[in-house]
């Protein structure tokens, strides 16, 4: 267990202390990711700080020695517990001047203004591009914040229109910003374990999964149920424009390839269409496949986002800006009711699966709620 020295740069709520232990280590991924377990007596005023700044983080041996530098990501609340996951970075003032000069001159070797510029370049290279989350244990993957121009521009029939996709500028294209989302959609085992843990009201078919069963999406989630989900892993739902993101790229892509409107850069389907669990792939009774024999990979490293289960967003289902539903169905159902889904389904045809396609979260009825799959996100800024 390494204790953890928090430091102070310029105006800050410990300002009048040189430096403050934090807490322990509890755990390390890919010897870059690293997870604090926070002191009881830290206060959530001084959490927010560290949320909102991310100031530098040191690390110190039992001889006060500075052994290494971190950075803050994002902290969560697990059990009554605080933990705030880090980034190792590399520190970049001269430990023998700072131990002769003492811990309190760290607060004016550098400016904030200056640090904040050096530290962001630094970082950059730093991020992990994949984790594994502490409670849910799920693997997940870096999608990097962006610019995304979404939806499609051809057919204004569509849900998926976007007015300006044809005539795009900084004003009505949204910068999403970076977030870790899970690699495969959340199984029928996943979400027993959860059931179990948190005593979670579930279907009866959890209890005893046939082996075959266990890594195929839990395909029979309700938004409520997502979202309990979600908060037993402090986990998010993406929007839909997050999903988007990660399915198919942003304006990075584009300039790769120096190009834009290309099939290839910004595709239709997250992955090679034949690779998507849809509805013409079955003769006869359509079925999920296990998450981890699925061959539709996207260029990220993201496995599933073509049919297979049909995944939630937290979006509602509206006309995207500057654009009005003409389709009477679409005009009935648009409002602060329904939510999206996206990705296509095993059940549905391969059209539904394209990477910019808007499915309307069912219709609840007095007996039952619309169901889905669902794959989350950790939001790190």
């Amino acid at each position: 267990m390494v204790i953890i020295i928090f430091f102070s740069f310029g105006k800050s709520l410990i300002s009048n202390e040189s430096f403050l232990t934090l807490g322990t280590i509890s755990a390390i991924r890919n010897e870059t990711f690293y997870t604090i377990e926070i002191k009881e007596d830290i206060s959530y005023e001084l959490l927010k700080e560290l949320q909102e700044k991310r100031p530098t983080i040191f690390s110190m041996n039992s001889k006060n020695e500075l052994n290494a530098c971190f950075r803050p990501v994002f902290f969560y609340n697990y059990e009554s517990k605080y933990y705030l996951h880090t980034i190792k970075i590399p520190c970049i003032y001269d430990k023998a001047e700072l131990l002769k000069k003492g811990f309190a001159i760290v607060m004016t070797l550098l400016p904030q203004e200056q640090l904040k510029p050096i530290m962001e370049e630094k970082v950059g290279r730093e991020i992990p591009k994949i984790l594994f989350h502490p409670i849910d244990k799920k693997e997940m993957i870096y999608v990097e914040e962006d610019f995304l121009l979404f939806g499609q521009g051809h057919n204004p029939d569509d849900a998926s229109f976007n007015k300006f996709y044809y005539d795009w500028s900084l004003e009505n294209i949204p910068k999403i910003r970076s977030f870790y989302i899970d690699k495969y959609e959340v199984t029928n085992l996943e979400f027993s374990i959860f059931c179990k843990m948190t005593q979670y009201p579930c279907p009866k078919f959890l209890e005893k999964l046939n082996h075959e069963d266990k890594n195929k999406p839990y395909i029979y989630a309700t938004y409520k149920d997502v979202e309990s989900y979600a908060k037993w892993t402090n986990k998010e739902i993406p929007t839909e424009w997050e999903w988007e993101l990660a399915a198919k790229g942003g304006f990075k892509e584009i300039l790769k390839k120096n190009t834009i409107f290309n099939s290839e850069i910004l595709p239709e389907f997250p992955d090679n269409k034949e690779n998507c669990n849809t509805l013409e792939k079955w003769d006869r009774n359509p079925q999920p496949i296990d998450v981890y024999k699925l061959k539709d990979v996207n260029f990220r490293g993201i496995v599933g986002l073509c049919g297979n289960a049909p995944e939630w967003t937290s979006s509602f289902f509206l006309p995207y800006p500057g654009h009005r539903f003409t389709n009477k169905e679409h005009q009935v159902l648009a409002g602060k009711f329904f939510r999206v889904l996206r990705g296509g389904a095993f059940y549905l045809p391969l059209e539904k699966a394209k990477v910019y396609t808007r499915i309307v979260g069912g219709t609840p009825t007095y007996q039952n709620d619309p169901i889905g799959g669902f794959r989350l996100i950790l939001r790190s800024q």
